[in-house]
């Protein structure tokens, strides 16, 4: 997101920008995608008085063989905001037809 069009409790445009950049991988039969987002300057929203990395994670989907013509693809998510010190897993599967 670049120059945003969120505004401030003045009403004031703040033009906040946000920048995520990604990398996928796979080790055997797992695809991984490592990010890293970050604030460049001051963003009210994201609780940031200047730079600061707000986005850390790493994704890794995987899909379990349940019968010859069915696989389950499943997923594992591990979050972190170093800004706001939270972190977060996310687990889940996917149900194609």
């Amino acid at each position: 997101m670049f120059a945003g069009l969120d505004k401030d409790e003045k009403g004031d445009q703040n033009y906040s920008s946000y920048v995520e950049l990604n990398y996928p991988f796979n080790v055997k039969r797992v695809d991984l995608n490592v990010t890293c987002g970050i604030v460049p300057y001051e963003a009210p929203q994201y609780c940031t008085n200047g730079f600061a990395v707000t986005n850390v994670a790493l994704k890794g989907t995987t899909a379990i063989k349940v019968t010859d013509s069915f696989s389950l693809p499943i997923f594992a998510q591990a979050i972190w905001n170093p800004r706001l010190e939270n972190a977060h897993l996310i687990f889940g599967f996917t149900l194609r037809p």
